[in-house]
């Protein structure tokens, strides 16, 4: 059976269900308690550094994804600005676009409410 690549790249910035915008730190084996060894990504959130998660390389159930492009979030937050959309309150949508847009996340928010 031929053995997949990682689909991501180690010190790559992705988004994971769960963590949000994060970096994959690494591509380890490791085994399981069926003695098999198994390749997975350790990642860690860059908003929140505190312990890295685990996902398998194959068969994970996390969503696992590139981080959405420029364009993408810099549209997001126009429509957000004219009213046509609701400032987003999951901190993992923020935290994204953001990342994205190079800001600070507190610097988004405020932007995003009017805030002067």
């Amino acid at each position: 059976m031929e053995e997949k690549k990682p689909v991501f790249s180690k010190k790559q910035v992705i988004y994971a269900g769960g963590i949000g915008v994060c970096r994959v730190e690494n591509i380890v084996n490791l085994k399981e308690k069926s003695g098999n060894t198994r390749e997975y990504y350790v990642l860690k959130s860059v908003y929140d550094t505190l312990g890295n998660a685990y996902i398998p390389v194959e068969g994970h159930k996390a969503e696992l994804r590139t981080l959405m492009e420029e364009g993408e979030a810099r549209k997001i937050l126009n429509e957000v600005r004219l009213g046509e959309k609701e400032v987003p309150t999951d901190e993992k949508v923020t935290g994204e676009l953001a990342w994205v847009l190079g800001m600070k996340l507190s610097d988004l928010l405020s932007e995003m409410k009017g805030d002067e």
